[in-house]
Parts: structure tokens; C-alpha cells; sequence
């Protein structure tokens, strides 16, 4: 193994060994094999994703507590969740069938590395299991009418199907559904189709488009597509298209995600149920960008590791517990890096990332996303009037995400009303009874302007100095980036609240000062009236996965802040 591909495996055998912690071993099918999540209280429909990275470790250490606990979580999900048409549902009690395309994949990548090892009727049973899963796919993926991931989903899944059993149907099959997601890149190679219907474009001439979705599922998937049917010319495609998304990596591997079509399920290093850009970026290891953020994206999953599994970034400081989803998923993408072919990469920090770069500005969704990127400064500001679901926003002109190189991750949007979509994947709060909204907004006559949809965005720079504006019906905030400090000047034509929550972890200390807050040793937030905030307070949000020092300031026609980095 070379180095990155050990620090993987440690990892992914860490998270493989607490998950196997929470078990069920009884005398009943419906539960023997499972296991129960301390988060939610629920078992996870999906955790025979596990099946791949757990015999990975098997044919690595040769413990056959790994290889059996794989078979019985196939096992449990064959007795409980397999429907009459061939697939397998979501959850015990979620009927979607879609995700049949993912956890075939898993079988499959199985299968392809280690049938030779695996007992034969052991590798028979899985066999058969994933050309069943592989023909729900291939003849009726369609009839739900999926958003996009699904589509690339099942690109790859048929795709993998004739690489194993030489039958064209499946690799015509396989061509036609990666022939759509090919179609659906914007002008600035970004993968749409993350909403219903998978082309909508809206009023404002914004796409449904989800960074996570994107990064942590959707391309690993388009990948590998290429990969099985050895078409280089789709591979190098695709490679680019990944190049565009880096722009939505942060320099500390996380993944922006603050104003997708589907936030609602962001964590900071992607999404809830997705299986990881690491996924994707084993498969191209040979370039060093990719290598580098591959690098970068490790690090960030070994310091949100706590008690032995991978969480969301201040939920262990909350005292929250951790849902089992995201260590079972992105265990997969580790075995992925691991059983890959890569070449050992001596030293791959010599090569600038996009979200290194000191680019300016970059115009997505018609003008209405902005990433900036100045000084050490990097943020993101949406106007985007596109959501997946009803009551998600989080837009409106706002400053979804902030970021510094000397503090880190400022602020980071939240939903406006926290909404368990899919209530078997979004976790619900041991410590408290709503998650209320994180995003910095202004607030006017009780109404947050992130649900603004006709809210505009303008930007102007001046050599490195860059400034935005957000305006709506009645209302200006601009954002002028300095070397050192973010100046926010708020107009309104009557009174209103500016909330400008501040991401900040228990162990910080913040002290206030009349109209001063100081924030540990480097951040330093001035205002021109006083800040409404309890120095004491930390609001944790699920959504992102941080705490936030709730901050607010008065706005009687227009006010001013200041915040400056040490």
C-alpha cells in the first residue's frame, strides 16, 4: 500500500470496528445481523454498503469476524428489506427502491476484488444478489422518475453488470443512461439535475445542482461508468467535469455545500448518505490535484472522527451522538482508495488547488451564485431560487458560507426551518427540540430575507479588495473584503435585525464588550450599535454539523460591522 492508502485503511478498519459494536445478534431474522444506530435508534436500511469495506479488511487481516459480519448484513437486508420486484428497499419503513443501484455497486466492487478469495458459495450468493439488484435497474430504475444521481447510479451499476457478465444489453443500457447525465453539465461544468423534473430551470435561471450529491456520489459513479466500458474519451470528460466541481472544495477538504438544491442534507465534508469524494478521487490519483485534495479530504474525515466513527464537525462538542450512516457509507469510499492501483505520490502540496487559487469571482446559476475567493478569504453567496423541498431556503442574497485560512469555517447556512425530509436519514437532536436557522440574514417585519427569491446579487473588485451586494424589496447588504477584515453594511427602509451567527465550539471563549465581541484569539467582530448575544450560548445545527454563537444587531435604516482575523 502506499502511505495515503494505509492512513485509509487504519481509518476505515477504526470506523469498520466501532460500527460492529452496535451489532444485534438474536435468535429473530428481523433484527440478527443488523445494526442499531445510537443516534437514531433506528437500523439503517443501507448497511450492507458495509459488506465491501468489511471484506476488505477480511482479505487484508484475515479475521473472519469481518467476512461474517459482511454476509449477515446481506443476510439481514435479504430477509428484511428485498421487495417482490428484485430490489431492496431504503429503510424498513421507506419504500424507495432506487438505492438498489448503490448497494449493488458495493456487491459488485466486492466481487470484482476479491471473488477469487471469497468461499464460493459465499461469492455465488452475492453474485446472485447483484445481477438481481443489476436487472431491477436495468428494467425499472425509470418508472420513479429519479433525480440525477440516480441516473449516473445506474450508468455505473449496468455498466459493472456487462463488465462481469459480457451481456451487450446491459452495456447498451448503461450507455444510455450516462448518454443522459452527459447532457446535463451547465456552461460552467457543473452537474445539474438534482430536482423534479431533472431539467427545471427556474425564473432566475438556476439549475438544480447539489454539490454533495454531486461530489460524493454522482461523479465517483460516472467514473467508474468509464472505467468499466474502457471509453477514455467519457473518462477524460468526466475528470474535467470533477476539475470544475474543486472550486466547491475548501482548503481544508471540506465540501460547500451551503447553498445546493438538496443542503438540507450537508454535512461539512458532504453529505449525510452519500459514500465520498474520495470515491471519486481514487480513480484519478495519477493527477495531483486530485492526489492533493484526496490528501486534503482525508484529513478532514480523521479530525470529524470521534469515539471511533466519522461525525458531523462539533456534534461530539454538542454532546450529540453520532449517526451510524455516514462512517457505513463513507467506509466504502475508503475502500475504493485502498483496493485502487494508485502510484505512490511522494509529495503532492506543490500543486495549487482551485480553492487555493485567489481567483476573485466566480459566476454559477446565471449570476445568482458568487464564490469569492481573496486574500484568505473564501465565501460563498446564493441567490438561487431553486429548492428541493418547500420551506428549505436558505438564499436569498445571503453569505452561505465564510471562511478563513487563519480561523476556518466563520459562518455556514442552515435551513430556514429545519425539515426531516427523509426521517430515517436526517437526525433528529438529543439536546435540544428544534435546530433553529444559522444563515446570516436580515430579519424585517419578523421575515428572514433568505425566503427572498427575487433577492439580486453585484459584485465589483478592486485589485485584490472585492465587494458584493445583496438587494431586495426594501433592503441592501454589502460584504467588502480587505486583507484583514469582512465590512457588512446593512440598509433597510424600516427597522429590522441583521443575524450574523458565528461558528464557535464550547471550548472557545467569547467575551463582549459594548459593541465588541472578541471571539477566542482571532476573531474580532465590531458594530456601530450594540450586539444582542449570549456569550454563553452555543446553538448547535445539524445541518453543516456546527455550533454558532447566535449574534444579532438592531438595524434602525442601516448598521455596520467588522469582522477582523488575527
Amino acid at each position: 500500500m502506499t502511505a495515503i492508502q494505509s492512513r485509509a485503511f487504519e481509518l476505515m478498519k477504526l470506523w469498520c470496528d466501532t460500527l460492529l459494536k452496535y451489532e444485534v445478534k438474536s435468535d429473530t431474522p428481523y433484527t440478527d445481523g443488523a445494526l442499531l444506530c445510537p443516534a437514531c435508534h433506528v437500523v439503517h436500511g443501507r448497511i450492507a454498503d458495509l459488506a465491501y469495506p468489511l471484506t476488505t479488511l477480511w482479505a487484508h487481516t484475515g479475521d473472519e469476524r469481518y467476512l461474517t459480519a459482511a454476509e449477515r448484513l446481506v443476510d439481514w437486508t435479504e430477509f428484511n428489506l428485498k421487495r417482490p420486484d428484485g430490489s431492496w428497499r431504503n429503510d424498513a419503513g421507506n419504500n424507495w427502491k432506487c438505492i438498489s443501484a448503490f448497494a449493488a455497486i458495493g456487491i459488485a466492487e466486492t466481487l470484482i476484488h476479491f471473488k477469487d478469495k471469497l468461499p464460493k458459495p459465499l461469492a455465488e450468493k452475492w453474485n446472485t444478489i447483484f445481477i438481481r439488484l443489476a436487472n431491477f435497474c436495468y428494467d425499472k430504475m425509470e418508472s420513479f422518475d429519479p433525480v440525477i444521481n440516480y441516473y449516473a447510479g445506474a450508468a455505473a451499476v449496468l455498466a459493472i453488470a456487462w463488465q462481469i457478465t459480457g451481456e451487450q444489453r446491459y452495456l447498451d443500457k448503461a450507455n444510455e443512461w450516462e448518454a443522459i447525465c452527459r447532457k446535463h453539465f451547465d456552461e460552467q461544468g457543473l452537474f445539474f439535475g438534482e430536482g423534479h423534473p431533472i431539467d427545471v430551470l427556474s425564473d432566475k435561471g438556476c439549475r438544480a445542482i447539489d454539490m454533495g450529491y454531486n461530489l460524493e456520489e454522482s461523479l465517483p459513479l460516472l467514473l467508474r461508468h468509464s472505467i468499466a466500458v474502457g471509453d477514455t474519451e467519457k473518462l477524460e470528460f468526466y475528470k474535467a467535469r470533477l476539475y470544475d466541481h474543486l472550486y466547491f472544495m475548501l482548503p481544508d477538504g471540506a465540501i460547500d455545500n451551503s447553498w445546493g438544491s438538496r443542503h438540507n442534507k450537508w454535512t461539512y465534508w458532504g453529505s449525510r448518505t452519500s459514500d465520498g469524494v474520495i470515491e471519486a478521487l481514487a480513480l484519478v490519483m495519477d493527477n495531483y490535484a486530485y492526489a492533493k485534495t484526496c490528501k486534503r479530504v482525508l484529513d478532514m474525515y480523521e479530525r470529524c472522527t470521534h469515539d471511533g466513527l466519522l461525525g458531523l464537525p462539533m456534534a461530539h462538542d454538542a454532546g450529540e451522538p453520532t449517526c451510524l450512516h455516514h462512517s457505513f457509507c463513507h467506509a466504502k469510499a475508503l475502500a475504493s482508495l485502498v483496493n485502487e492501483d494508485i502510484p505512490e505520490l511522494v509529495d503532492v502540496d506543490f500543486s495549487l488547488l482551485p480553492c487555493e487559487e485567489a481567483f476573485g469571482v466566480r459566476e454559477y446559476q446565471n449570476g445568482n451564485l458568487l464564490l469569492v475567493s481573496t486574500y484568505a478569504w473564501r465565501a460563498t453567496f446564493s441567490a438561487c431560487d431553486l429548492v428541493f423541498y418547500s420551506g428549505a431556503d436558505n438564499a436569498g442574497g445571503s453569505m452561505t458560507l465564510l471562511w478563513n485560512g487563519d480561523y476556518g469555517p466563520v459562518c455556514a447556512a442552515t435551513m430556514d426551518k429545519y425539515i426531516p425530509s427523509e426521517p430515517l436519514n436526517m437526525q433528529y437532536l438529543r439536546h435540544a427540540d428544534d435546530s433553529p436557522c444559522m444563515t446570516p440574514r436580515l430579519i424585517i417585519n419578523g421575515i428572514p430575507t433568505i425566503r427572498d427569491r427575487n433577492a439580486k446579487l453585484e459584485y465589483s473588485i478592486d485589485g485584490f479588495d472585492i465587494s458584493v451586494t445583496a438587494s431586495g424589496d426594501g433592503w441592501k447588504v454589502c460584504y467588502s473584503f480587505g486583507e484583514s477584515a469582512l465590512k457588512i453594511d446593512v440598509q433597510t427602509d424600516i427597522a429590522a435585525i441583521f443575524a450574523l451567527p458565528i461558528i464557535c465550539n464550547k471550548s472557545t471563549p467569547a467575551v463582549i464588550d459594548g459593541n465588541v465581541l472578541f471571539v477566542g484569539d482571532k476573531l474580532t467582530l465590531r458594530a456601530d450599535s450594540p450586539l444582542n448575544v449570549d456569550v454563553n450560548a452555543r446553538i448547535f445545527n445539524q445541518v453543516g454539523g456546527f455550533e454558532y454563537l447566535p449574534v444579532e444587531i438592531e438595524c434602525d435604516g442601516k448598521a455596520s460591522l467588522k469582522i477582523t482575523i488575527a
